[in-house]
């Protein structure tokens, strides 16, 4: 009984685990679309904040940042991941594309300026504003997106970029070059995926209105065969009064064609 017992309570907390970590579902079917793609993205964030803590500690040195920075994007992402589940998905999208944003900024200001890895980082923020939103807002963080650079290129000319905040070495470049390909194969394997079934959905719905189609033929040819084939006069009207149809027995009775 107790083994039974035990089994029963991983089995309990495995479904609360599996509901927890699952997307948020809506009735609209677009905004299940955008909360599946922010809920993706909020959680790796959430992981990938608590993986590098550990790295940070662990194996590097300078953990004073790293206990400021990375718990408090695990906090953020654990935020937004509410706002997701409650349904606020334009607000919980904008406040992550501006966080991303400004990390962006931020680590290209003190690591190379215009010619920082982190530069390149804002086509991010293009792609996945593309996958959240539409109109207006896409629009808006390109927009950002382009000032920023070009705000990033003046600091620059003029002198005033900050001092580096990390070591210029190959290595550091090279992981920034890696984060910011892998995270844009990632989002653009979303936007990829996400046509992906909205050209399955178009088709699926094809199908399903295509047998409608052939059921309600079918209902109607059926209604027509029994009607024709009544012996009794029989005359359908419309609540105005206007006949709508008659079978065979009531031409034959009346001598109509």
């Amino acid at each position: 009984p107790r083994s039974r017992s035990v089994a029963s309570n991983r089995s309990r907390m495995l479904d609360a685990l599996r509901r927890l970590l699952a997307a948020p579902t809506f009735a609209d079917e677009e905004e299940t679309r955008v909360a599946a793609i922010l809920h993706t993205m909020l959680l790796g964030c959430a992981g990938i904040s608590l993986v590098a803590l550990v790295i940070q500690l662990v194996a590097l040195e300078q953990t004073q940042v790293a206990l400021l920075i990375y718990p408090a994007a695990f906090v953020c992402s654990s935020g937004l991941l509410a706002l997701v589940r409650r349904g606020l998905l334009q607000l919980a999208g904008s406040i992550f594309l501006l966080f991303l944003w400004a990390a962006i900024t931020f680590g290209a200001l003190t690591y190379g300026g215009i010619r920082s890895p982190s530069a390149g980082g804002h086509i991010l923020v293009v792609i996945i504003a593309t996958l959240l939103f539409s109109g207006r807002l896409v629009l808006m963080f390109v927009a950002l997106s382009l000032a920023t650079l070009a705000g990033i290129l003046a600091v620059e000319e003029l002198g005033y970029l900050p001092a580096r905040l990390t070591p210029d070495t190959p290595e550091v470049a090279f992981l920034a070059h890696f984060i910011h390909l892998f995270s844009a194969g990632f989002f653009l394997y979303l936007a990829v995926k996400n046509l992906q079934d909205a050209r399955l959905r178009a088709r699926q719905g094809a199908s399903k209105a295509d047998d409608l189609l052939r059921e309600a033929t079918a209902a109607k040819t059926y209604a027509d065969n029994i009607l024709a084939s009544m012996a009794e006069s029989l005359i359908v009207l419309d609540p105005r009064g206007v006949i709508v149809t008659v079978n065979k027995a009531s031409l034959d009775l009346l001598g109509y064609t």
